[in-house]
């Protein structure tokens, strides 16, 4: 998170694009500032790494509502799949390689 807040306040403090500064005064408006910024930062969010923060921070999110309203095992049984699909699938990598070599 502090990775995208200093991302974000570094483009803030430069110039939104290379040839911003050869723009007519006129067209270096704050709303054309703050467009380009916008356009930016929706393509950064667009990258693989960070749409699967985005969406993993989401789901996270939406699994702490029934431990909010006083549900923790509904929570917990919410949050299962995102603990145990990486241990059980590199088990089932582990088998499989296991298996293949032998």
């Amino acid at each position: 998170m502090r990775a995208v807040i200093t991302q974000i306040q570094q483009w803030l403090q430069e110039a939104p694009h290379p040839w911003w500064h050869h723009l007519p005064p006129e067209r270096q408006q704050r709303r054309h500032r703050i467009a380009l910024l916008a356009r930016r930062l929706l393509s950064w969010l667009k990258q693989r790494r960070q749409l699967i923060g985005v969406a993993l921070g989401l789901y996270l999110a939406l699994c702490l509502l029934p431990v909010l309203r006083g549900l923790p095992g509904l929570g917990l049984v919410a949050v299962l799949p995102v603990l145990l699909v990486p241990p059980v699938g590199a088990m089932i990598y582990w088998l499989v390689w296991q298996d293949y070599h032998q």
